[in-house]
């Protein structure tokens, strides 16, 4: 929509592509500097190699945390964006919840790639 101004220039108007915020904001939870006795799980959300990335990440955390447990990838669902996209998201986000307390997962590794 254009309007004019008081001195003849054209005035536009436009939204803004920020957006407003529709989440309060929480802090993350602290990490951890020792993984040792931990339990970490891999989810690989069939995302760009991880079948690859993954077992060098696990490599490298294995030699520097031995004690720490490992939980493949595959081993527990991890949704996509194909499961979030065919509106099944908060169902499969519940249910990637339970599985990784039933686990008794500590960090999880996710997101790499792409």
């Amino acid at each position: 929509m254009t309007n004019k101004q008081n001195n003849g220039e054209p005035r536009y108007q436009a939204l803004s592509p920020l957006g407003s915020a529709c989440r309060e904001v929480t802090k993350a939870a602290s990490h951890s500097s020792d993984l040792n006795g931990k339990t970490i799980c891999e989810l690989d959300g069939r995302g760009f190699r991880a079948d690859e990335t993954l077992i060098v990440i696990r490599s490298l955390l294995k030699k520097r945390f031995p004690g720490a447990k490992f939980i493949e990838a595959g081993t527990i669902f991890s949704p996509g964006s194909q499961d979030q996209a065919a509106g099944i998201r908060e169902k499969s986000l519940n249910e990637l919840r339970s599985a990784l307390m039933q686990h008794g997962v500590d960090a999880v590794i996710t997101g790499n790639g792409a």
